[in-house]
């Protein structure tokens, strides 16, 4: 008597050792619709070699009952695209780590960088505290090591006097708010220029012609965006 024999998909690598669970498919004629259907059976098979993977499209053949529910094995690994996407799960999960590890390492890079920051403002910080312990006591009173030490300060510094007349440390803080307010008031008077340039039509004639435009063609609203452009 022939062994019975199906073609299946392996769907998952059993608990048990030697054994996967294989997924077949096939055509069957259902009376109470009257029409064909695809029905799905799994088979625990068992796999000698340990060689199919999860995805594989397997031939298995009846065998002699290995246990209660398993009497089939892998007789043919017809297309193993199982086995490739666990090579694609080890490469995808290779570039994860990779990427972790590069990830860490500019983590790690951007600590040490601010690391650093903070360290040379302490120390900027700790030069200015000894000039300030310097001037304020009488120059009989500093020891001859301090002196020395003040004077390198100051010429790494710049510093004149003290205190200095000039910023020793511009914040970058107060830059931005400098440029700020600077861009306020531009903006500020931005409005009354602009309405005192488009009252004054000879003027602004002569703006438009001067930057290529001509004057009568231009409709109010290109006018306007034109001479905002110019004044800003």
């Amino acid at each position: 008597m022939a062994r019975q024999n199906f073609l299946g998909l392996v769907v998952s690598q059993g608990k048990m050792s030697k054994t996967v669970k294989v997924r077949v498919q096939r055509k069957a004629f259902d009376r109470v619709i009257n029409k064909e259907v695809i029905k799905r059976r799994d088979f625990l098979v068992h796999d000698e070699g340990e060689i199919s993977r999860e995805g594989d499209l397997v031939r298995i053949e009846q065998c002699r009952p290995i246990s209660k529910r398993k009497a089939f094995s892998i007789a043919e690994i017809r297309k193993n695209q199982g086995q490739q996407f666990a090579k694609y799960d080890e490469l995808a999960k290779a570039q994860v780590v990779r990427e972790e590890n590069e990830k860490t390492r500019e983590f790690l890079q951007r600590r040490k960088n601010t690391t650093k920051d903070i360290n040379e403002n302490s120390s900027f910080i700790k030069d200015l505290a000894i000039v300030e312990k310097g001037a304020s006591r009488r120059e009989s009173e500093l020891s001859e090591s301090l002196r020395l030490q003040i004077a390198t300060i100051k010429a790494k510094y710049g510093i004149k006097s003290w205190p200095p007349q000039k910023e020793v440390l511009k914040l970058e803080v107060q830059t931005l708010r400098e440029e700020l307010e600077s861009l306020t008031d531009s903006i500020g008077n931005l409005v009354p220029r602009l309405e005192g340039l488009l009252n004054d039509k000879e003027k602004s004639d002569n703006i438009l012609s001067q930057l290529g435009h001509n004057p009568e063609t231009l409709k109010s609203n290109v006018r306007k965006n034109i001479l905002r452009k110019y004044l800003l």
